[in-house]
């Protein structure tokens, strides 16, 4: 098998390894796309110090692609099955996995990266961005006849993380949603959003990416780069602020004021990460009566109503991306991705 893995510090290589036998409960799966997400790049700047114990391990995690193989007692899927892989992969074992609540398994978030006990894609795990992709059987989803290999590499992190967000932030018909952060994931917020009847207001400093929820459907664009945002959404939303605010991108500056721009009794959903920052102050916060959330990633139960929503309402998964590419184009496009010189890239192993 062949892919990228990441050295540190914005290096990256092109290698080739042993093609793997599916172990037991285990599938081997040749990929068809798979895509560049902006979570990617955090492991694309990390030092080459933190890096040093992973430089085997390919990146991405967003597999998706046809079963080749299977190994002892897997049920399904069977060979020539279409899925995509869920990204959280969990230990196993823990009360979470027993559920198949991966995302939960505290395993995901074992520091350092080299810690045996770690189990993450990119890191001590092999991710997508390679030929080739083991899984468990039970951390596979189905892709439909009806959603192209392309719908499947959107599906399994751009528009689910946007999915548990709408969810987490108890968003409802009618509602107000302020959204920081119009990249791939705000994108697919401002499609779900506007499919429940909410009213968007999408908040960036990029003038490209206004104009692409503009395209999308949000109702109102603020451009920060010129304007104070915070004072302008209040302004759209009588003084009150948004009943669900969701952030995006993870900025220390945005995360100072997300109280502010929050109606009383109001959500807030942390999504992007960044920095380590507060949202605060506290005392706004308890007088103003604000729910604060963690949001990531969908969970494998919201799978079937995810692509029953999209069929519902016609979605086109396609409309939040950029690029479909080659394979081979991926070091100009992780290059260009950490310039924010593009959006959501997704690529073909074909």
């Amino acid at each position: 098998m062949k892919g990228y893995v990441f050295l540190g510090d914005k290096e990256i290589d092109f290698v080739e390894k042993p093609t793997p036998t599916p172990g037991p409960g285990e599938a081997l799966i040749k990929e068809k796309t798979s895509a560049l997400c902006g979570s990617d790049l955090h492991v694309y700047r990390a030092p080459k110090a933190y890096r040093s114990s992973c430089t085997h391990t390919y990146t991405g995690h967003e597999p998706v692609g046809e079963v080749i193989a299977v190994g002892e007692g897997v049920q399904w899927p069977k060979v020539g099955d279409r899925v995509v892989g869920y990204h959280a992969l969990g230990c196993g074992e823990c009360r979470y996995c027993q559920t198949r609540e991966f995302k939960k398994c505290p395993h995901n978030f074992i520091a350092p990266p080299d810690d045996p006990e770690r189990v993450a894609m990119m890191e001590n795990r092999d991710g997508s961005n390679a030929d080739h992709f083991v899984a468990k059987s039970g951390q596979l989803l189905p892709l439909p006849d009806d959603f192209s290999y392309e719908d499947g590499s959107v599906l399994s992190c751009n528009f689910g993380t946007a999915w548990s967000a709408i969810k987490t932030g108890s968003c409802f018909p009618g509602g107000t949603i302020a959204l920081w952060g119009l990249g791939p994931v705000g994108l697919n917020i401002v499609l779900i959003a506007k499919k429940l009847g909410m009213r968007v207001i999408g908040i960036d400093l990029s003038s490209a990416r206004c104009d692409f929820a503009r395209e999308a459907g949000a109702d109102e664009v603020i451009d920060g780069s010129q304007t104070d945002a915070v004072e302008k959404l209040l302004s759209l939303t009588g003084g009150e602020g948004a009943d669900t605010v969701i952030d995006t991108t993870g900025a220390g500056p945005v995360h100072e004021r997300l109280v502010e721009a929050t109606r009383l009794g109001g959500h807030i959903v942390l999504v992007g990460m960044g920095h380590e920052t507060s949202v605060g102050p506290v005392p706004a916060i308890i007088l103003r009566q604000v729910t604060i959330h963690g949001s990531w990633i969908y969970d494998i139960a919201d799978w079937w109503p995810m692509l029953e929503f999209v069929r519902q309402h016609e979605i086109d998964l396609m409309s939040c991306v950029e690029e479909v590419v080659p394979i081979s184009q991926f070091p100009e496009k992780i290059e260009k991705a950490d310039k924010g010189e593009c959006g959501k890239i997704i690529f073909r192993w074909d």
